[in-house]
């Protein structure tokens, strides 16, 4: 069993990447809604897509 001490220095990781996620999603929410509609492929590079068809 790992120490408290080893399962705080843990938890501690992942609180910093959870929040380190939470504000590059907040960023890319603003970015992606209209893109929400869309197959979860096509939201990565959307322009190319509209690009391609215009």
């Amino acid at each position: 069993m790992p120490s408290k001490d080893e399962l705080f220095s843990e938890l501690q990781r992942v609180s910093e990447k959870v929040q380190v996620l939470a504000t590059e999603l907040e960023g890319a929410e603003k970015a992606t809604i209209s893109a929400e509609l869309s197959p979860v492929l096509r939201v990565e590079k959307p322009r190319k897509y509209f690009k391609d068809s215009g």
